[in-house]
């Protein structure tokens, strides 16, 4: 807008611009002013998906809280049935495979 007024001012007081170059130098700041605007709504629509990915953020980070829940309580259920039964281990029981040797550094 202001290189548009100063080229129409340019051109009535003494000025030698012709009526292309002021034509022109609206047409820029024209153009300039479409661009911000069409930024500005890009930048909305950044916001509105950045804000709806967030949304399905939180919605999946509850859900994976609930089945985590879910699985505890099922399995703490489990573990509190299970009974503990001491079996006496035998010589006959014991038979070895393989033998080795492991060196374990100690500083």
């Amino acid at each position: 807008l202001v290189a548009g007024a100063g080229a129409v001012l340019g051109a009535l007081f003494g000025g030698r611009r012709s009526a292309k170059s002021i034509a022109s130098a609206v047409s820029g700041a024209t153009s300039r002013r479409g661009m911000t605007s069409r930024v500005g709504a890009r930048q909305e629509t950044a916001e509105a998906k950045l804000a709806a990915a967030q949304e399905d953020l939180a919605a999946i980070e509850q859900q994976i809280i609930d089945d985590v829940t879910e699985i505890d309580e099922r399995w703490s259920a489990v573990a509190a049935a299970v009974d503990v039964v001491s079996i006496r281990l035998e010589a006959a029981d014991v038979r070895v495979t393989e033998t080795r040797l492991v060196w374990v550094p100690s500083a």
